[in-house]
């Protein structure tokens, strides 16, 4: 399993939430044969948009269940106060446990960042913008990339490119 990078979504954050998130998970899952995901957020609801689009959880797909989410208006100090079982906490929290190797969300930016540097102790962080294609982690030095509005990190260096 040592190949396989472990992804941790925030599968109800952004606008759109699961409608989007999911749909995108599973076409990464078709394109990447090299990822694991784990959808983060509230079970019923992953389970039943999964059902949705005709697919279901197996050994590349794991549900983990979240009672919050953050909302996109929403303090982020008061999303790092309150939401501690939200489903970005949670998706970053599986990074910390080591369940996980990245975290990707399309929620609220600044809540994400807050939550990113309050729960893995960020001492390097970078910040770029949503143009920026998407770095695949490598394995490497600790950097911790935040891709607004998407996080993703872990002990890897970001030398190569989808």
């Amino acid at each position: 399993m040592d190949a396989f990078i472990r992804i941790s979504l925030d599968a109800m954050g952004g606008d759109h939430g699961l409608s989007v998130v999911v749909p995108a998970a599973l076409e990464a899952l078709n394109k990447h044969d090299d990822i694991i995901l784990t959808l983060v957020g509230d079970e019923q609801q992953v389970l039943a948009q999964l059902a949705n689009c005709g697919a279901e959880p197996h050994e590349r797909l794991c549900v983990h269940h979240a009672s919050q989410q953050v909302e996109m208006g929403e303090p982020p100090a008061l999303a790092l106060r309150n939401k501690k079982d939200s489903s970005m906490r949670v998706a970053i929290n599986l990074i910390k446990e080591k369940k996980a190797d990245a975290m990707v969300s399309a929620g609220n930016t600044g809540a994400l960042m807050a939550t990113a540097r309050f729960v893995l102790k960020c001492c390097r962080v970078l910040i770029a913008r949503q143009s920026v294609p998407l770095c695949r982690p490598q394995r490497g030095t600790p950097t911790y990339w935040i891709l607004a509005p998407m996080l993703i990190a872990r002990q890897y260096t970001s030398t190569s490119l989808l």
